[in-house]
């Protein structure tokens, strides 16, 4: 009888035993799984095409333009990019800035007025989507400027530094150092005139030259070339007109 309770207790513990084991098992077996799904690789993904834009664009995610998305050579496609899909019936904002080449100077451009500053795209989930960057030339006329500021660029062949003015400061250039060296051309972006230029002067060492009497004005969506040579005197160069050239696509180099 003793015998018989003894084998009934063995049994018991021998089935508990192997019911705790198989749940422990199954446990471990979901978890795995969670893990396997939690590395699955991203199948929403989108690409920036630029292959028929003949400007290189940097794209953002907001119309602040802080944190770059990426930036595009002109006619070039990017790699694929893991993006969040869109709910259905609503399209993504990507906000756009143009590089442009002008006098060897790269200067961004927004294209507000053109419509082309942003591009709207839906995303849908598990699938790979082009986001197509719209052509600048196909938007500007053959005949206008895409800029609304008069752009000036300054070549220093002088040899010391030297600064543009407005007033008594530095006017600050679209890229580097207020302070032009030697050998270097910087480039401005100048709010159209209407009473003269008289305020705006260039200093050489310590003395500060009148820009030529030429120059009435500073139109916008013009370019002003003006060179500073080894006497000190202030020319207008490479035998632009006096009043500036209207700055068309057909002036701005392809870049990037």
């Amino acid at each position: 009888m003793k015998q018989r309770r003894a084998l009934l207790i063995l049994g018991i513990f021998v089935t508990v035993f192997f019911i705790s084991c198989t749940g422990f098992f199954d446990l471990g077996q979901e978890e795995i799984t969670s893990l396997g799904n939690s590395e699955r690789p991203a199948t929403t993904l989108i690409y920036f095409n630029n292959s028929n834009n003949n400007y290189a664009v940097d794209v953002y995610s907001s119309p602040a333009r802080g944190a770059k998305i990426t930036s595009l050579s002109a006619g070039s496609i990017s790699n694929n990019i893991a993006w969040v899909p869109t709910p259905d019936n609503e399209g993504f904002l990507f906000y756009l800035t143009y590089i442009l080449s002008v006098a060897g100077n790269d200067i961004e451009l927004i294209p507000t007025k053109y419509g082309i500053h942003f591009t709207t795209v839906a995303i849908p989930r598990d699938q790979t989507t082009s986001v197509l960057i719209p052509q600048l030339d196909a938007m500007v006329g053959y005949n206008e400027s895409p800029f609304d500021e008069a752009i000036i660029s300054i070549r220093n062949n002088f040899p010391s530094g030297i600064r543009f003015l407005s007033g008594n400061g530095d006017l600050q250039p679209v890229s580097g150092s207020s302070l032009i060296n030697n050998g270097r051309t910087a480039l401005y972006r100048v709010n159209p005139t209407t009473t003269g230029i008289s305020g705006f002067t260039i200093q050489v060492q310590s003395d500060r030259k009148a820009l030529p009497s030429s120059i009435t004005s500073f139109r916008g969506g013009y370019l002003y070339e003006i060179e500073v040579s080894s006497n000190g005197l202030v020319n207008i160069s490479y035998g632009k007109p006096d009043n500036g050239t209207l700055l068309t696509l057909d002036h701005i180099a392809t870049n990037r």
